[in-house]
């Protein structure tokens, strides 16, 4: 699995691709969930779109992918059953979203510190 998350925009995001992975579920029944609950993801930002290669045994493949910011991916989630599988990987993602914005929190804090440091110099 890659990254399960990153930061794209600004914004840490998952995708549909790395949430269809960590439940073991196949990629088009996540992708479709999210189309199905469109209207109700849409109320936690626009949702974004993208074709990305993948390789099967027949060659590379195009597929498209849904990227989630985390309140999205929270309530994918929250809509599918709570099996031996997903549960451990609600937690996972929960967990990993929050460390990355602690991080995320620290380095600019950092960054703020630098730069009233460099306008006393």
């Amino acid at each position: 699995m890659g990254e399960l998350v990153q930061l794209h925009k600004n914004d840490l995001v998952t995708t549909t691709v790395a949430i269809a992975e960590g439940t073991k579920n196949q990629h088009k029944n996540v992708l479709e969930l999210v189309r199905n609950y469109r209207s109700d993801l849409e109320e936690f930002g626009r949702l974004a779109f993208e074709t990305r290669p993948f390789e099967t045994a027949g060659g590379m493949q195009q597929r498209e992918v849904a990227i989630l910011n985390e309140r999205q991916a929270t309530l994918t989630l929250s809509y599918m059953r709570n099996t031996e599988i997903v549960r451990p990987f609600k937690k996972q993602l929960v967990t990993i979203f929050y460390k990355m914005a602690d991080e995320l929190k620290g380095q600019a804090q950092q960054l703020r510190f630098i730069y009233l440091i460099e306008r006393i110099v």
